[in-house]
């Protein structure tokens, strides 16, 4: 049973990431580090735009940035069970600012 809803979850997740239809460009990257902490930007700096551009947090500020979020699309993808599993153990934190609805 907590397989099937991972698999589940897993294959809602892989689907609001397919929605990141054009590549991430530099200048994304280049906005997206200047909202982390200086930790995370030096050191995503020397890590560089090819390497970094397939990280999912990256790729979630991407879509964001469109008005995609991935608890809102999550909401609408799972069963409630599913949903709440899904925030129980911490696979997706809900957004905190309205945004673009996926219905």
């Amino acid at each position: 049973m907590e397989h099937e809803k991972l698999c589940r979850i897993r294959e809602a997740i892989v689907s609001f990431f397919k929605l990141c239809e054009q590549e991430p460009t530099p200048e994304s990257y280049s906005a997206w580090l200047k909202t982390l902490d200086v930790l995370q930007r030096n050191h995503l700096k020397k890590l560089g735009f090819e390497d970094g551009r397939h990280l999912i947090s990256f790729q979630c500020y991407c879509l964001e940035q469109k008005g995609y979020f991935i608890d809102e699309f999550l909401k609408i993808q799972l069963s409630e069970d599913d949903f709440d599993y899904c925030l129980n153990i911490g696979a997706v934190v809900p957004y905190q600012e309205t945004s673009t609805s996926f219905s």
